[in-house]
């Protein structure tokens, strides 16, 4: 359920208790309710505001954290003029409108007595050592829990996390010691020579991270900036100074500024010698090199399998384009022959005045029959009984059967028919000259049929 829907399910007068975690605004709170969360952990937050809205009076708001997360000069809560809510231990980023100043109740901010720190080490170390603090910190103070706020609170880690954790009110600075990859020893010690003994001692040093809540404060160490820390945890590698106190200061508007001072024992394990940590950082940096150029020799060899297996992939392509135009040219071959047999068989249907077989091979009605533009079944059939009845004698000689344009896909192919002939008619005159005969080859129904047919005659007598 949304925050809304929580809201609007409470009754008059009613106590709406939430767990700690996120919930969004914009909502209207519009009946006097009292809405209590379990301090900073109950996060109430929207982009733009406001956050909350509230319309009736009556309405007391208690341990949460109301924020906009876009622009902090917006309104976080706004309150119609009268209705006079109250906040009581509310966290606000952002600004608050029509609340009486006198109803906005905030816990007394501590003082650094009543500053917290606990220290876990390691088993490995053989005994817990004592934490040097700056500041009065007796021993409750490192097992109570204090009570003015729900973010003042001494935090016990687990035993071997090696953190420093220091809470004050608003602001939660979080340093945690990272133990190194290798314990490094004096390595002075181990020097042959004269002079080992007396080489000086480098400074130890170790490692810190550093994490607030919330983000975006300005941490000093002495009179070193070290920065503003972000989302993301500030980052000291081997750069703390150990057996010494640190100062670390916290600054951010609108929050109590703060001071934590600390010491790393010398007998944290995770120290090591100055000059170590040069030879540590070279170490590093070598191996980082030697990682990226890994990484940049397996992403050449990847481009260099994908270039070969394009390359493969087009040559199996082209092997295959010209294995189906090899198909289709010996398809388109067998075609062109079967239609040069159905010419030559139109040729000598016509010598040999075979009407049947002209007539089983027109595709009626024609488009072009001999010039004539339309010839229907019945035309054809008088044309032929007429034309093949003038001759007494008939006689010819086939020159070619070719192909003119035109192809399977097409479904229309144009064949050409060239012969001599020399032909007598029955009142004994003779006739004798070339005929170039033109047939249009066309698909019907899978059958292959003439449907025009174009004659052009070269007389030599």
């Amino acid at each position: 359920m949304t925050l809304q829907s929580l809201i609007d399910s409470e009754p008059p007068n009613g106590r709406l208790e939430l767990l700690p975690g996120e919930y969004f605004g914009q909502v209207t709170i519009d009946r006097p309710i009292t809405i209590i969360g379990k301090g900073m952990s109950t996060w109430i937050g929207s982009r733009t505001g406001p956050t909350i809205r509230i319309s009736a009076p009556g309405v007391e708001l208690r341990d949460l954290l109301v924020e906009i997360t876009i622009d902090p000069e917006a309104i976080a809560i706004e309150a119609a003029p009268g209705t006079n809510p109250v906040l009581d231990n509310v966290l606000v980023r952002g600004r608050t409108s029509g609340i009486p100043r006198q109803n906005i109740r905030q816990p007394e901010v501590p003082g650094k007595e009543s500053l917290k720190i606990v220290y876990d080490p390691p088993p490995a170390i053989g005994g817990p050592p004592e934490l040097e603090s700056v500041g009065p910190a007796d021993e409750s103070s490192h097992t109570s829990s204090a009570t003015a706020g729900p973010a003042h609170k001494a935090v016990r880690v687990s035993p071997g996390s090696n953190r420093l954790i220091v809470a004050v009110i608003g602001i939660i600075a979080v340093a945690v010691a990272v133990i190194a990859a290798v314990a490094m020893w004096p390595i002075l010690t181990e020097k042959k020579g004269p002079d080992a003994t007396d080489a000086p001692r480098q400074p130890l040093v170790a490692s810190l991270v550093l994490k607030t809540v919330p983000p975006r404060v300005k941490v000093h160490m002495g009179s070193r900036y070290l920065g503003e820390s972000g989302d993301d945890n500030l980052l000291l590698e081997n750069d703390v100074e150990v057996g010494v106190t640190h100062h670390l200061k916290f600054e951010k508007d609108g929050f109590e500024e703060k001071t934590v001072s600390f010491t790393i024992p010398r007998s944290y394990k995770g120290t090591v010698y100055k000059h170590d940590r040069i030879r540590l950082e070279k170490k590093r940096d070598l191996a980082k090199e030697l990682r990226e150029r890994k990484q940049e020799l397996a992403r050449l060899k990847a481009l260099e399998e994908e270039r070969k297996r394009r390359q493969r992939e087009q040559e199996r392509l082209r092997l295959l384009e010209q294995e189906r135009q090899r198909q289709e040219k010996e398809a388109n071959e067998r075609f062109l022959t079967m239609l040069k047999q159905m010419t030559t068989e139109y040729y000598n249907a016509m010598i040999n005045a075979d009407q049947y077989k002209l007539l089983s091979l027109y595709d009626f009605p024609m488009q072009d029959y001999f010039n004539k533009s339309y010839a229907s079944r019945s035309f054809v059939v008088d044309d032929l009984r007429r034309y093949f009845g003038r001759w007494r004698r008939r006689s010819a000689s086939l020159r070619s059967v070719s192909h003119v344009h035109g192809d399977r896909s097409s479904g229309s192919v144009r064949m050409r028919v060239v012969y001599d002939y020399d032909f007598t008619t029955r009142s004994g005159r003779r006739k004798r000259g070339r005929s170039t005969t033109d047939l249009l080859w066309r698909n019907t129904g899978g059958t292959w049929k003439i449907k025009s047919t174009y004659e052009t005659v070269d007389r030599y007598e």
